[in-house]
């Protein structure tokens, strides 16, 4: 552990003095987006205090998977009447639950699920990708959220694109068609890794297109912030940003290829945070990174040490814990302290993500000894939901997904996860954090 703090305060040195290959410096200008740039001394202190609606978050994930059968019949958009009425339900059911935010994916591979000028449309909302819209989805579903008293956040996918069967549909205006037809931006702009396409985090244009694509979603709707998960690099293959690293190395030097990715990635969760503080303070910007730091930081190059340290990345880190206390290698309890350690800056507050999926299943095949604490007991969640009452900086939960709280388009409570969520769910409603409540 020493090592890492030690080789952290290294790369924090780094980051304020290098730069990704073709990655402008956040004061220039990003084509076509003009990034916001570093804010000043007196600019930072306002858009970086904490935020008042950070506070006793009770989050649900509504996931592309979860709103298949929401969207779309007979494989093509929904009628907008019976949408409508699917849509009703499924925020009156969330606020039913006692939960009060929901993070609701609308673009999970490089897609849109709303009219986008720089995305195609999403085949989890029209049947095929590229097809048109028959209606707009997205003011339906944020106008029922609001209306059951919902706070609801924009859960995008920021590199990861479609895969390389799929480009086929996409049409040549979109920019990911044509970096992928350009042999001299396909490996640059985008590489392709085990079939499907990623954006480069290391090259001014993806970062760019992220950035239109965030502008034009808070532009066009009423959501209440932005939200990310976490699929930054999907491998630890040098190959995949080989070109942009020798270019980069050619020009500053070689600072190792982990050090690399994290100024890039850090670049664009930088310029991410400032777009959204931007078009208003009171948004919220927050990042869904794997549950095992030792995994998001060494194998997604998520740099969540920076992001919970310093100011003007996030304002809040939610890491996916899906994990039972009796995990052999990553019990919930251990890995929660943990994280709530790393959170050192007091503006950044932690939700802490838990899962239905393994109530759900009854299992976990990589939990060891522990691989049958799903099945063999079925209050698991309020042991670990009452646990998080003891972290300072913790302001919620949030549950993955909403599939195994309701069977989508029913109001019926799943039977594998009917026992747990009867514990768990009058515990969530009566509890509150220490994070942004008085004392």
């Amino acid at each position: 552990m020493k090592k890492t703090f030690i080789f952290f305060e290294a790369l924090l040195l780094l980051l304020s003095c290098v730069s990704c290959a073709g990655i402008t410096p956040e004061t220039e200008t990003l084509p076509p987006f003009e990034s916001a740039g570093p804010a000043s001394k007196t600019e930072e202190e306002t858009i970086i205090k904490r935020n008042g609606a950070l506070k006793d978050v009770k989050a649900v994930w509504l996931s592309q998977y979860d709103m298949l059968n929401v969207h779309l019949q007979n494989g093509k958009q929904r009628d907008e009447a019976s949408f409508r009425l699917l849509a009703a339900d499924v925020m009156k059911n969330i606020a039913s639950c006692g939960l009060n935010t929901v993070f609701m994916q609308i673009r999970p591979f490089g897609d849109s699920f709303y009219p986008s000028e720089f995305f195609p449309s999403s085949a989890m909302v029209t049947g095929k990708t590229g097809t048109p819209f028959a209606y707009d989805p997205l003011p339906i579903l944020i106008n029922e959220a609001h209306g059951n008293g919902l706070s609801i956040h924009a859960w995008i996918n920021p590199y990861r694109c479609m895969t390389v069967d799929e480009i086929n549909n996409v049409d040549e205006k979109y920019a990911v068609r044509r970096w992928y037809d350009d042999p001299e931006k396909n490996g640059r702009e985008v590489f392709t890794y085990n079939g499907r396409i990623y954006l480069s985090p290391a090259y001014d244009e993806p970062r760019a297109l992220i950035l239109n694509g965030v502008n034009e979603i808070l532009d066009a709707y009423d959501f209440d912030g932005i939200h990310i998960d976490d699929y930054f690099y999907p491998t630890t293959d040098l190959s995949a940003d080989q070109a942009a690293y020798d270019s980069y190395a050619k020009d500053f030097g070689e600072v190792g290829r982990a050090t690399f990715r994290y100024v890039c990635v850090n670049k664009l969760v930088r310029s991410l945070y400032l777009t959204v503080k931007q078009k208003d303070k009171n948004l919220l910007f927050g990042v869904s990174p794997a549950g095992i730091i030792k995994n998001a930081y060494g194998m997604d190059f998520a740099d969540v040490y920076t992001w919970g340290k310093e100011k003007g990345y996030v304002d809040y880190l939610a890491p996916q814990l899906y994990f039972g206390l009796e995990h052999e290698t990553a019990p919930f309890d251990r890995l929660m302290r943990e994280w709530s350690d790393l959170t050192v800056n007091p503006e950044v507050g932690i939700i802490y993500g838990m899962t239905l999926t393994k109530a759900y299943s009854g299992t976990d095949p990589h939990a060891g000894s522990g691989q049958n604490e799903w099945s063999e007991h079925k209050d698991i969640l309020i042991r670990c939901l009452d646990l998080t009452k003891e972290v300072e900086n913790c302001c919620g939960v949030a549950l993955f997904s909403y599939q195994h709280l309701f069977v989508p388009g029913t109001d019926n409570v799943p039977e594998q996860t009917k026992e747990e969520l009867s514990t768990f769910l009058p515990g969530l409603k009566e509890i509150k954090w220490k994070y942004n409540n008085e004392q």
